[in-house]
């Protein structure tokens, strides 16, 4: 409580010696005769030993006004430092050259899949029935190229105009990838004769 009194109260002596000096400013501003030099001496001598005055009236008491227990301490429970040491990597294994890509058809080098062989699978199912259904047809011959191999289904049958994609009724398919089962949700397909 006492500190914002000791601090209004100098605060207050700020403003006032402000405002003094303020209206002696204006005072030799507005004098007509400014040019005089005795004059604008004298007055620039009065200001100082007003505020030279002003300076021995405040006068802080050397006693504390607060007291505080203890030694300061600074708790930076996230402290990081500014920066972290380089650390080198070092390979153990030697970096492998790039592959040739000289050659594109390497780039491109997918198992190659007949269409033939899908389109075979798709008639022998005909051959007993006249509608055979693409769930039908994974069930008898498993899927053994992957996506590949049911994309070219999915191909054959928006190429002939036999072929019904029904886009409301949902198959699932599984076809294995490096020992790894994969399984696909896609539209059913109806292939008939």
């Amino acid at each position: 409580m006492n500190l914002k009194k000791y601090l209004h109260n100098y605060g207050q002596n700020i403003l006032n010696t402000n405002h003094k000096l303020a209206a002696k400013l204006n005072r030799i501003l507005s004098d007509p005769k400014k040019r005089e030099n005795k004059r604008l001496h004298a007055l620039i001598q009065d200001i100082k030993t007003e505020i030279l005055g002003t300076k021995d009236d405040i006068n802080i008491k050397s006693r504390d006004f607060i007291t505080i227990d203890g030694f300061p301490e600074i708790n930076l429970p996230l402290e990081r430092p500014l920066s972290y040491p380089e650390i080198k990597k070092v390979y153990e294994t030697p970096i492998k050259e790039s592959a040739d890509i000289t050659d594109f058809a390497k780039l491109f080098s997918f198992h190659a899949l007949e269409r033939e062989e899908v389109y075979k699978g798709i008639k022998d199912k005909l051959e007993e029935e006249d509608r055979a259904y693409l769930s039908d047809i994974v069930k008898d011959i498993p899927v053994k190229h992957g996506l590949e191999e049911i994309l070219t289904y999915y191909d054959i049958a928006s190429s002939d105009p036999k072929c019904t994609i029904v886009k409301n009724e949902k198959i699932i398919i599984t076809y294995i990838v490096k020992s790894i089962e994969k399984k696909i949700e896609l539209p059913e397909i109806i292939f008939c004769s």
